[in-house]
């Protein structure tokens, strides 16, 4: 098991706690690539979030953690990423973080794999042409 998503319902509130134990043993995007497996933990952490109230989440200090933990990312990669609560800055900030190599491997696991960004299908298309030319570019806004 890789995580475990525990919601109480208790009289007069509900309260979530989180652990999440490793990589996802399912999916082999969030295996292999850093970009996907952010997508993951985020995805894991909007769907705990959704269950409760901003108090009733026990342990928020498990999305730091495991951003910088399994994801890889530096402490202040991580607190900036949890700051951010549109999916395109979100999308926008990983992808400038990760590195070239990573931007790579993303484009190339997507084809194949698992997506945990909602909307990478339309961006993928764009970079891979420019990928090699300019690892950085801006996002463009969608159609």
């Amino acid at each position: 098991m890789s995580y475990c998503i525990d919601v109480g319902y208790l009289e007069k509130e509900t309260v979530c706690k989180v652990e999440i134990f490793g990589v996802s043993e399912e999916s082999r995007a969030a295996r292999e690539s850093q970009f996907q497996c952010i997508g993951w933990l985020l995805e894991i952490f909007d769907f705990a979030r959704s269950k409760v109230d901003e108090h009733g989440l026990v342990n928020p200090e498990y999305e730091q953690e495991a951003l910088e933990r399994i994801a890889r990312l530096k402490p202040e990669q991580a607190i900036t990423l949890l700051g951010l609560k549109t999916l395109k800055s979100r999308f926008e900030y990983v992808w400038e973080i990760i590195g070239d190599f990573e931007r790579k491997n993303a484009l190339e696991s997507f084809i194949s794999y698992d997506n945990y960004w909602p909307g990478f299908d339309t961006y993928s298309l764009i970079w891979s042409t420019a990928i090699a030319s300019e690892p950085s570019k801006a996002i463009p806004e969608p159609a």
